[in-house]
């Protein structure tokens, strides 16, 4: 009977005995093992940013459009040796002192265990034509001119967010929470992408500083608007140095100015031409006339007295 009580007392006591012995091990013998893995462990709340609405002309070109691309950014402990042979050892130390820069879908598959986080980034992309009207964002992708920054909070979309967790080699581990980054709506211009290139392409012929408008006479829709010199808004975007910063603003053709609505200029002179083909057509008058103009003009009487003196703007005359 005593034999049989002892080894019932065995079997009970044995199972707790492991448990107790392994819970030592586990929380005393290897206590700073799993501290350091549980150290290593991060969580992010990674901001996933929202697609900018796009900017069209009325056939449907378009003028401005996000484009994905791929960052990396160290996050802890890195694979020197990995990083190193995948982008050198001038991305690497920008790594190191916290840049974050940008990756090729080759170089993102081999960086998988290298201790880097990698992420998908939008960049605004232009195509060229008409710049001054559809502007440019800055690197926060926020409108600065033009269409890009009247109608900014329109085209902007709302970022989403989401949770992970990364082992100490760079992996995603799990997403625990995600909000869903919503798209910013599209802008369509009344600007025809033909009669746009067409025009800008005649002051680049001339190669003057100047400005085309064209309007429909039915809608007063504008149809065509350029100036020139342009500009190429895809450089401003990816960022500037302060002297490549310097070197625009301090050209003297002004390549940022929309000279169709910012340069100044006598307001009297749209109207010149319409007084010209009126007179013409009233007096019959041949085109080989010519006035002399010597800077001032002198409105005459009836009685022949001088009654005023109008003045050039341009002290020699036109």
């Amino acid at each position: 009977m005593k034999v049989r009580r002892f080894i019932l007392y065995i079997l009970i006591l044995t199972p707790f005995a492991i448990l107790l012995s392994r819970a030592f091990f586990l929380q005393i013998v290897q206590q700073k093992v799993h501290r350091d893995y549980v150290d290593s462990l991060k969580v992010y709340v990674r901001k996933i940013e929202a697609p900018r609405g796009r900017i069209l002309t009325r056939d449907g070109q378009v003028l401005a459009w996000d484009e994905e691309i791929l960052t990396a950014r160290a996050t802890g402990n890195i694979n020197d040796e990995l990083v190193e042979q995948v982008l050198g050892k001038e991305r690497k130390l920008r790594l190191i002192l916290g840049e974050q820069i940008i990756i090729s879908s080759t170089e993102a598959q081999r960086l998988e265990s290298s201790g880097l986080l990698v992420s998908r980034k939008l960049v605004r992309r232009y195509s060229g034509l008409a710049s001054h009207v559809v502007g440019y964002v800055d690197q926060n992708r926020q409108g600065i001119s033009g269409v890009e920054a009247v109608y900014n909070s329109y085209l902007n979309g709302i970022d989403g967010y989401e949770l992970i967790s990364i082992d100490i080699r760079g992996r995603v581990l799990g997403r625990f929470v995600e909000s869903a980054a919503i798209k910013g709506n599209d802008v369509i211009l009344t600007i025809d992408s033909k009669l746009q290139s067409y025009v800008e392409q005649l002051l680049s012929q001339q190669n003057k500083p100047g400005a085309i408008i064209v309007q429909s006479v039915k809608t007063g829709e504008i149809l065509a608007m350029a100036s020139y010199p342009k500009f190429d808004p895809n450089t401003l975007v990816q960022g500037l140095t302060s002297w490549e910063w310097a070197e625009i603003v301090n050209d003297p053709l002004s390549p940022l100015l929309n000279r169709a609505i910012s340069a100044l200029y006598p307001p009297g002179s749209v109207i010149k031409p319409l007084y010209v083909i009126a007179y013409l057509e009233e007096e019959g008058t041949t085109s080989d006339l010519s006035i002399n103009c010597h800077g001032h003009f002198e409105y005459v009487g009836s009685g022949g007295k001088v009654l005023g003196i109008y003045r050039d703007w341009y002290v020699y005359g036109h």
